[in-house]
């Protein structure tokens, strides 16, 4: 039965949501299939079931430099790189948070970028890759001397998010972004391109979208910390597929039940998705995977309780923690730090706060922010051991959590 339950389930994805692609999707035999019942999630756990202890990196401490609005933050071996979206630059820190130097390239120059989109950092950190998507050019920086080695062209594509396998493939999140794809108009949700021309797209369709738009997460492609899996978490299909090359498979299925939303919502106009989203009532939605490695899946998802005219609120967040090494599960609302005094509250997610990568180089990561770190507890300052008094006018915090040993 079950195996039958679980080709049922790969069919109806196909048939519903994936009938144009399916030379495109390779699909396994079985799919493995996560039941996640909305309404069992516990209030909360302790960060102490999977981690023991945190190290704080205040950054940009000792240093005057501006910050603007936050996009992003990368940590490397040698630097932590922070996306600064209003100030258009890029800021480098060492490991222990000071300021060490910054790309601040925007304008009309020749060695300028006139967008300041996607970022990618070689694995050796000699060079700094920059989307430019009002110029349609991939421009490559000298790090850390900023100097321009060379600019490339760049395929004119709407999209949400972006991730690169192989320094010549490229991952990209549309979600329903009205584009021009082989020459085609299409809201595709998916694309794969690479800098030999080739372009593919997945789950094709075309939407009224009313020149309106909507993140359903902020970032929903995951890359592991080797750069060599990759896996994206579909918006309407509650499926998270491996990417596999210019490929993909389904890896798993999502099964909420009956608190799922219905499947065809995705081929209804956007105005008509949002109408929804803001009446959901006992409906989960977007499950995304943060995590995906040996020891640990992280899944988070929203699920809204009570129907309410804004799109999703942290307390509609859900978090699903699979511990392989103990053949656990973990659901709750909230994770609850039990280890230190700060920070009160640990999320694994992508889509409130800044955008990174919740797991480098064997620790789980946090970043706080601490304006909203601060509204959210009803605080006005904090006072962190080690570091002294926080305020909303500080810049980010990275918390670095060390995962549990097994025996």
């Amino acid at each position: 039965m079950k195996r039958n339950f679980i080709l049922f389930i790969i069919s109806l994805l196909i048939f519903c949501n994936c009938k144009n692609e399916r030379k495109e999707i390779s699909n396994y035999n079985e799919i493995e299939v996560i039941q996640i019942l909305p309404e069992t999630a516990d209030e909360y756990i302790n960060l102490s079931n999977f981690a023991d202890s945190i190290e704080i990196i205040q950054l940009n401490k000792d240093s005057k430099e501006l910050i603007g609005v936050v996009h992003r933050i990368i940590i490397r071996n040698k630097y932590i790189y922070l996306i600064d979206k209003t100030l258009k630059q890029i800021i480098l820190f060492d490991k222990e948070g000071n300021f060490v130097t910054k790309l601040s390239k925007y304008g009309d120059g020749p060695e300028c970028y006139s967008f300041l989109g996607p970022v990618f950092i070689d694995s050796l950190e000699s060079y700094i890759d920059i989307i430019d998507m009002k110029a349609n050019k991939i421009l490559r920086y000298s790090n850390p001397t900023f100097e321009l080695i060379k600019s490339n062209s760049f395929p004119d594509i709407s999209f949400n998010s972006c991730v690169r396998a192989q320094d010549s493939i490229y991952y990209i999140a549309t979600q329903q972004h009205e584009n021009i794809i082989n020459g085609k108009n299409t809201n595709t949700e998916f694309v794969i391109y690479t800098t030999d021309g080739f372009i593919n797209n997945f789950f094709d369709k075309k939407i009224d979208t009313k020149r309106n738009n909507y993140s359903a997460a902020t970032e929903s492609i995951l890359e592991s910390c080797d750069n060599e899996s990759f896996y994206y978490s579909s918006m309407f299909t509650n499926t998270i597929y491996s990417i596999d090359s210019i490929s993909l498979k389904p890896l798993y299925y999502i099964d909420f039940g009956n608190c799922r939303m219905p499947e065809d919502l995705g081929t209804q106009d956007i105005n008509e998705q949002i109408n929804y989203i803001h009446q959901m009532k006992g409906t989960a939605a977007f499950p995304i995977m943060t995590l995906n490695n040996k020891q640990y899946t992280f899944i988070t998802y929203f699920y809204k309780e009570k129907s309410n005219q804004s799109m999703f609120r942290t307390q509609d967040l859900r978090q699903f923690i699979i511990d392989k090494n103990n053949n656990r599960q973990y659901h709750t609302k909230k994770i609850i730090n039990d280890i230190c005094d700060f920070p009160k509250y640990i999320s694994f997610d992508t889509y409130f706060g800044c955008v990174h990568d919740i797991y480098y180089n064997k620790d789980f990561v946090e970043v706080i922010i601490p304006s909203i770190y601060l509204e959210s507890i009803g605080e006005e300052s904090v006072i962190i051991d080690g570091i002294g008094e926080i305020t909303s006018e500080d810049d980010p915090i990275v918390v670095l959590m060390k995962p549990k040993k097994r025996l």
